[in-house]
């Protein structure tokens, strides 16, 4: 891109004499002045928006829109004002904004946790840590202590009350009588 500089030393011919041949004004003068001319056009940006022609400005202002429409970087480091904490429009995004929303949304190991175990929910494990210890979250209770846990079963008539206690620490002897492999594990459940 270039600037407009006057080529021929037009104001130089008025001081000449009138009898001076370089005081008379050529077509050669006018073409040399003319091609100066359209260099500096043509090389500046069409601010009529035509889409083949390059535009760069430096430490400028943009009144209205800037339609950046094919464009795939921004060079340099480009900077715009950070939008107010929550604004969910199609608003440039600085990092500062972003920043500060992951921090303000940062969620805590007992808020998952808590959404994880709600009240009610068992928690299992191999060591004896109450799971408030362990999870930051939630009043927790030893549970099922000495008794094998069977799943709910709406068809069985032995199994279809939820929390029901049922059986016996002694299993009766006889041809086939049998206790299942079992392990003993930390059982807790979450009351509050």
């Amino acid at each position: 891109m270039s600037n407009y500089t006057i080529s021929v030393d037009w104001d130089g011919k008025d001081a000449l004499a009138d009898s001076n041949a370089a005081k008379v004004i050529s077509g050669d003068d006018f073409q040399t002045e003319f091609e100066t001319v359209q260099t500096a056009v043509n090389s500046k940006a069409n601010l009529n928006g035509s889409s083949s022609e390059d535009f760069a400005i430096n430490s400028g202002t943009v009144a209205g829109t800037l339609d950046v429409t094919g464009v795939t970087t921004l060079g340099g480091n480009p900077t715009t004002t950070t939008q107010s904490a929550g604004n969910n429009t199609t608003r440039i995004a600085t990092t500062a904004f972003v920043t500060t929303a992951v921090s303000n949304s940062a969620v805590t190991a007992a808020e998952v946790n808590a959404l994880t175990y709600p009240v009610g929910s068992i928690y299992t494990s191999v060591v004896s840590t109450n799971p408030n210890t362990l999870l930051g979250v939630g009043t927790w209770v030893a549970f099922a202590a000495g008794r094998v846990m069977a799943g709910f079963d709406s068809e069985d008539e032995a199994y279809n009350v939820n929390g029901f206690e049922g059986g016996s620490e002694t299993v009766s002897s006889g041809a086939g009588a049998t206790v299942a492999p079992y392990i003993v594990i930390y059982i807790w459940k979450r009351t509050a």
